[in-house]
């Protein structure tokens, strides 16, 4: 078992891109361990949460997003243009880093991944009032980061 402090200087010398056999030499260990610890690759995890899916402002896959009106003529379509292009932005961005920052091999999800009934304000700042069209939406969402494996932790028992 190599301790520390060796493992450190390994690593150091292996992201420096120095020959395993001069590692092994400067270090005093043998090049079989040098060789072992290279082949260990670092473990890639997103952390993320509070989605909030569901809601006007709330991370939204295109098939849910509030359509665009062109020319709106009322105060009522130009608010629901401001939701629709936020709803867009919001959705290309998490895309764009999500793919930018791929493979993940572990995902932790942590909490509030859709709205719920938005009970306190009557449900008014709600795209789908449907917590199982809430839960489609988070799941797509989700499936976006392609993690091999994933980790859930229930959210505020508002948004559930």
């Amino acid at each position: 078992m190599l301790n520390k402090e060796i493992v450190h200087q390994i690593c150091c010398g292996l992201r420096l891109g120095i020959p395993h056999k001069i590692i092994a030499r400067r270090i005093g260990c043998s090049i079989m361990a040098v060789r072992r610890r290279s082949q260990i690759r670092p473990v890639r995890i997103l952390l993320w949460g509070d989605a909030h899916c569901g809601s006007n402002v709330g991370l939204t896959p295109p098939a849910y997003q509030t359509k665009f009106t062109p020319n709106p003529q009322t105060e009522e379509h130009r608010t629901l243009n401001k939701w629709a292009k936020l709803q867009k932005e919001g959705w290309d961005w998490y895309v764009t880093k999500v793919n930018m920052l791929k493979p993940f091999d572990k995902l932790f999800y942590l909490g509030d991944g859709i709205d719920g009934t938005a009970h306190r304000c009557g449900g008014t700042d709600l795209i789908h009032v449907d917590r199982k069209v809430q839960v489609q939406m988070a799941i797509e969402a989700i499936e976006v980061a392609e993690a091999k494996d994933m980790v859930m932790v229930y959210g505020t028992p508002y948004h559930t």
